[in-house]
């Protein structure tokens, strides 16, 4: 099942994405979710997001920042680091 988590408030906020499929679909990650809870969730894809150049994984703001928005501070192409993760869940 596909989710968007956000962070208001220090609090996080779980939606559907629109047209996720209920039961059976697979978790994918997508760049506007919290780096911090993608590790949580699946933390082997620590190793996906080192080999993507994102080396910041202990960092206090991956705690609250979202892939999108950490991929743009480090340079790196948020689809791409995006689409690694998801293979590496496949």
């Amino acid at each position: 099942m596909r989710w968007n988590i956000t962070s208001v408030n220090r609090t996080r906020v779980f939606t559907r994405l629109p047209g996720a499929a209920a039961k059976g679909d697979k978790d994918m990650i997508t760049k506007d979710m919290i780096i911090g809870d993608v590790i949580s969730e699946h933390p082997e894809l620590v190793r996906t997001f080192f080999a993507n150049g994102m080396m910041c994984i202990g960092c206090p703001a991956s705690q609250g920042e979202s892939i999108e928005a950490a991929a743009q501070v480090h340079g790196l192409d948020g689809d791409a680091l995006t689409a690694a993760l998801n293979e590496a869940l496949a």
